[in-house]
């Protein structure tokens, strides 16, 4: 931003202390004017967009690990086949962050977000529509690269419209709606796999979630990306009218000019930027690059589970009758709605966990759950039946899931708002790093051993304890920089 704008800033605040009422209207700083606004339809018109992307999110990668053992027997894939189709959307998810990482906070969180929701929308219908391995392949690599174009900006989106003691909630969006995303995929397999096939399965899990589109053309930009770039007079219209949709017509505001020269992130990653410069340009590098470890680590862990569930499940463990790989091409009923229940447990265990943290802070109760992540893996060991098999797998998931919330809400609060997207863009592919390594030796490890999936989730998690005890900031609470 030029000095000009500085100057038109700070002379229309010195024009309205001037002239204004103060009993009309109130000077309010950028954190002020959130926590002012409380929480009504017109905050959750943004919170829903970044919902229903990230739940779409959550619903392509999901729909992967039950196709997957389908696909497998109908392309006659071998394991290494098989895991590239499974990592396929989960490598553009990991490279596109980068290459597209100063996006969101060079363009604007909204208009980035929008051209994903529409990509991710129409390649997961188009997948349906194939007629070969190669053309799925490369039709989940584009599914892939809309997912990562997004993810960073629709936080970073959803986060910063929020008033402060709502903001786990709002941040949590890559988490919670994630997992009902991926509940309402089960639900979807449920209803469509034994009738219309993986097709009709793929099909219909993309165009539940198209709403988000709706959503995001329909609001503005994010009101402190406008106001850090020196927009202060676009952000305080985008404010007023979150308020009148909260109710809130009668309040009246200006925002008070910015103190510092507004700033734009011009360099991206691959243009010269490297990751640990805007890491230590957060001013707390050392709990970033913790916060970093930590979502690969519970990343490789979360997805080494999950993707081992179904097969679990399906093949017989804990049954005494192992059901033999070639024969289990296709899900019962059962094994299906077992599917669903579990996890449809992951969305219902962040609802308590947000209510922890935000009484408690980030960091205890995620090392609580990081401890716990690590003994119950051990419970395995006394596995008789399906039944047992099944709790085992929910509580597992429970604690996953609670877990899962804290690198992206962390994160965030760490990093200022002039690259809070690209910092969450870096995370998300350090997540997307470690999710690769997960979907890549669950398949592997789990024809060797289904205990030894375990284990190595295990010794994955005494390092995410290790993060949580090493963090020395504590974040819930405070305003956003």
């Amino acid at each position: 931003m030029t000095q000009d704008q500085i100057d038109e800033t700070r002379k229309l605040n010195e024009d309205f202390n001037s002239t204004a009422d103060a009993a009309d209207v109130r000077q309010l700083d950028i954190n002020e004017a959130f926590d002012g606004s409380s929480c009504g339809w017109g905050t959750l018109l943004y919170v829903m967009g970044t919902f229903f992307f990230c739940a779409l999110e959550g619903a392509e990668m999901i729909v992967l690990t039950i196709v997957g053992p389908i696909l497998r027997c109908q392309w006659d894939l071998t394991p290494t086949g098989l895991s590239t189709l499974q990592i396929s959307t989960l490598s553009t998810m990991m490279i596109t962050p980068l290459l597209t990482c100063n996006f969101g906070d060079k363009y604007g969180r909204r208009k980035i977000t929008l051209i994903a929701a529409v990509g991710v929308t129409i390649a997961g219908v188009l997948s349906g529509c194939v007629a070969s391995y190669w053309q799925f392949i490369v039709l989940r690599l584009i599914t892939g690269f809309f997912i990562g174009l997004g993810s960073g900006p629709s936080v970073a989106l959803g986060g910063e419209v929020t008033p402060n003691k709502f903001r786990a909630l709002a941040m949590s969006s890559i988490s919670l709606p994630w997992g009902i995303g991926g509940s309402i995929t089960g639900g979807i397999a449920y209803l469509t796999l034994n009738v219309h096939g993986w097709r009709g399965l793929v099909v219909c899990t993309a165009l539940a979630f198209s709403p988000c589109i709706v959503f995001l053309a329909v609001i503005r930009e994010s009101a402190r990306f406008e106001y850090h770039r020196g927009n202060v007079k676009e952000a305080e219209v985008t404010i007023q009218k979150i308020y009148n949709l909260n109710g809130k017509h009668d309040v009246r505001f200006r925002l008070k000019a910015l103190t510092v020269p507004p700033e734009e992130v011009t360099e991206g990653i691959v243009n010269g930027r490297g990751i640990l410069s805007f890491l230590r340009d957060t001013g707390d590098l050392t709990n970033c690059l913790l916060v970093l470890l930590l979502g690969i680590t519970y990343t490789y862990s979360y997805y080494l589970n999950t993707y081992t569930m179904p097969r679990i499940l399906n093949e017989g463990y804990c049954s005494g009758q192992i059901v033999p790989p070639e024969n289990s091409c296709t899900f019962d009923t059962e094994t299906l709605f077992d599917i669903g229940i579990i996890s449809l447990s992951e969305p219902l265990s962040i609802i308590p966990m947000l209510i922890v943290i935000e009484k408690f802070g980030r960091i205890k109760p995620g090392i609580l759950m990081a401890v716990a992540s690590v003994l119950l893996p051990t419970a395995l060991h006394f596995c008789v039946n399906r039944a047992w098999l099944f709790w085992f797998l929910l509580l597992l998931k429970v604690i996953n899931a609670a877990q899962e919330l804290l690198p992206a809400i962390l994160m965030a609060e760490y990093s200022p708002t002039v690259f809070r997207s690209s910092l969450l863009n870096i995370l998300f592919t350090g997540n997307r790093i470690g999710g690769l390594l997960g979907i890549f030796c669950s398949e592997h490890l789990f024809n060797l051993s289904v205990r030894l999936v375990f284990v190595t989730s295990q010794l994955t998690n005494l390092v995410v304890v290790f993060c949580m005890v090493g963090l020395n900031r504590e974040t819930g609470g405070t305003d956003l920089n």
